[in-house]
């Protein structure tokens, strides 16, 4: 009963609540890979398989900190982030990604603004601003850095939790020295001052909570934490925040501890099923606690940040933000106004609406469709630019498909076709003449829907292909030939006769066709821990596979579908996948691109430093990445000579402190410039 009221108030707070994503930045050509796994999407660059953040929602938060302004600061060890949500105006951004991060588990923020983040085996400095990053402290004899604190000078108190022990680093020169050896604690995973300036520590194997004089390293126990849930399940401090009167409450994987800081009495404060996954803690101004589920399941799958007042026992804890709501997402596609529209078995915005709408600009996410109880699990749009979704529902052991016509003009959902008994719905496609095609993952593999009356037609019974099941997605290519996907192979159908015209051996969970009419599929492989997903693409004229992705940002068990951003007058067509290009003013650069950096197309070198805009944005992608300088600014590291002027002396444009130097005139590189 507990769980149905919790489920109920959290989908009344969820419709009021707008679940922030950050933008995303479509191009025509960009392919978004469906993962199922990570309740996400994933963009790849066609041209050079460079794997985007995740383009809906946050992964794996492990390490909160919350800065003046209330904004969220939290670390992501499966995004390899550090993203800030601000829960006034509900926007969630990337402040740092990439780079030095390999486990970021600890996030803290210094005086001046900085941000510091412990990894394995070191601290980075993050400038908020620019999210750059400078490793501060590392070294081969320091293992996972599972959290830091800041003294009173600002120096650096952190948990090598690889090690058993607490260091001390310098925050101006990264020197370490240890101020609590390895042997009295396993495992520290948190720590915290109170108000004395001791050290409290809790050992993640040991459960044990210890205060320490940090000058003379001498300590006391505290208690020691019972490390099984009543269900039976180990437990496992993940985080610890100190309050008010050195009110110590700790965070496990399924409780939160209130400890009494004179006598070390326990209090649970928050205990929810097994189920859950707890990962940190923090207080806020107003002292409520601040915390991530990352394995929220009541009514929107993945990772959440709630909140709950430590001081009233029946409250219910607040939602913060969610992941975005992309529980188990089956489909996505980009709509006539260039949003991402993304369907799924668990995204539910608490109306019952399973399809949502996304502006990559605003961020702004709403849900559009279907209100009906059945579960979406593929989305196109027909001729008239309409959406088609369509989707399974069970009565009793049967499984029945409905299609769903949703115009967005009108908000109007109208039934197409409800009741036909088949397996389980995985594509659905629209011809140029307004021809409807359903794809099941079982006999009849695909079969016709008669717009007008809802009939449905057999085209492709299993035996005409691949056998029995399997079937995981289908496109349309240019000819109007259905490509379908199968865990074993795609096949290649004429929509007409519903005749096998080709077969190709390549493995696919999804398929889409892309601008140049190459075949896009996604597959795993390889061994744990090194499993992971892949892309590739068939190429039907020179009848070959090629690679085009992999990596551990694509899950080795949820890619479910896979699509491509389409041409459309609202989305800058940086591949030329729609065009072909033009370089107006040769510089490298052609005119798509140079309006994504905001470069002037017309002058080969916008910033006037003495480098062509194509030598600085030296991929050629439109965006300035790390160790390219900037084509909008002449003097990219800000030391006062130019970037051309520095590459031609041999000083680093990107390094401040390299500054161009002549000993006998020193007024003389200021002259040449």
């Amino acid at each position: 009963m507990r769980r149905i009221i919790f489920a109920l108030w959290f989908a009344l707070s969820i419709l009021c609540h707008s679940t922030s994503i950050y933008a995303v930045d479509l191009r025509p050509g960009d392919i978004l890979v469906v993962d199922g796994n990570y309740n996400r999407v994933t963009r790849v660059n066609p041209v050079t398989g460079d794997q985007s953040r995740p383009t809906i929602g946050f992964t794996q938060p492990v390490s909160l900190a919350i800065n003046s302004n209330g904004s969220i600061l939290f670390t992501d060890d499966v995004d390899l982030a550090l993203y800030k949500f601000d829960p006034n105006t509900e926007i969630l951004s990337t402040i740092s990604s990439g780079g030095e991060f390999v486990s970021p588990s600890s996030v803290v923020i210094e005086a001046a603004g900085t941000l510091l983040v412990g990894d394995a085996g070191k601290v980075l400095r993050i400038d908020p601003s620019t999210g750059d990053q400078t490793v501060l402290s590392s070294g081969a004899d320091l293992g996972v850095i599972s959290d830091i604190i800041l003294d009173s000078d600002g120096n650096i108190i952190a948990s090598d939790k690889g090690n058993g022990r607490i260091i001390k680093i310098n925050s101006a020169s990264g020197i370490r020295s240890t101020i609590f050896p390895g042997g009295t604690l396993e495992a520290p995973e948190a720590i915290e001052f109170d108000s004395n300036g001791n050290i409290i520590a809790v050992d993640a194997l040991s459960g044990r909570v210890i205060r320490i004089n940090p000058v003379s390293g001498e300590y006391t126990e505290l208690t020691t934490l019972s490390t099984s849930y009543p269900g039976g399940s180990p437990e496992h401090p993940k985080d610890m925040v100190v309050g008010d009167n050195d009110r110590i409450f700790i965070i496990t994987t399924n409780l939160i501890y209130e400890i009494d800081p004179v006598t070390g009495a326990q209090t649970i404060i928050r205990e929810v099923s097994n189920e859950r996954n707890y990962s940190s803690i923090e207080l806020d101004s107003l002292g409520r606690l601040v915390y991530v589920d990352t394995n929220f399941d009541d009514l929107v799958s993945g990772p959440v940040i709630m909140r709950i007042d430590p001081n009233n026992s029946h409250a219910l804890p607040e939602l913060v933000t969610a992941s975005g709501g992309m529980g188990d997402p089956q489909a996505v596609l980009v709509d006539p106004e260039g949003k991402l529209i993304a369907a799924g078995w668990g995204i539910n915005d608490g109306s019952g609406k399973f399809v949502f709408r996304i502006d990559p600009v605003t961020a702004v996410r709403e849900g559009i469709c279907c209100s009906d109880s059945f579960l979406s699990t593929a989305i196109t749009l027909d001729q008239n630019g309409d959406l088609l979704v369509a989707g399974t529902y069970f009565i009793q052991n049967s499984v029945y498909m409905e299609l769903v016509r949703y115009d967005f003009l009108t908000a109007e959902e109208t039934t197409i076709s409800k009741g036909y008994s088949g397996g389980s719905v995985k594509g659905v496609v629209v011809n140029d003449s307004g021809r409807i095609f359903v794809l099941f993952d079982s006999d009849p593999v695909v079969v016709e829907v008669n717009r007008a009356t809802g009939e449905v037609m057999t085209l492709v019974p299993q035996d005409n292909i691949g056998g029995p099941g399997g079937y995981t997605g289908m496109d349309i290519d240019g000819n109007g030939d259905l490509i379908v996907a199968k865990g074993t192979g795609i096949y290649k159908i004429s929509a007409t006769t519903g005749e096998l015209l080709e077969s190709i051996q390549m493995s696919s969970s999804g398929v889409a066709v892309d601008q140049q009419g190459g075949y896009l599929g996604t597959w795993v492989g390889g061994s744990y821990p090194n499993r992971y997903g892949y892309v590739s693409r068939y190429d039907p004229i020179e009848m070959r596979a090629s690679l085009v992705t992999s990596g551990d940002r694509l899950s080795s068990t949820g890619l479910v579908n896979i699509a491509v951003v389409p041409c459309h007058p609202s989305l800058i067509d940086v591949y030329s996948v729609c065009s072909e290009p033009t370089d107006s003013d040769s510089d490298g650069l052609n005119d798509n691109i140079e309006a994504l950096l905001g470069t002037d197309p017309s002058n080969p070198d916008t910033d006037g430093d003495g480098l062509l805009d194509g030598e600085e944005d030296a991929n050629h992608n439109g965006l300035v990445d790390p160790g390219e300088t900037n084509p909008l600014r002449r003097d990219t590291d800000g030391d006062g000579f130019g970037d051309g002027y520095e590459l031609r002396i041999g000083s680093d444009p990107l390094n401040p402190l390299s500054i161009p130097r002549n000993r006998a005139m020193p007024w003389l590189p200021l002259l040449l410039q």
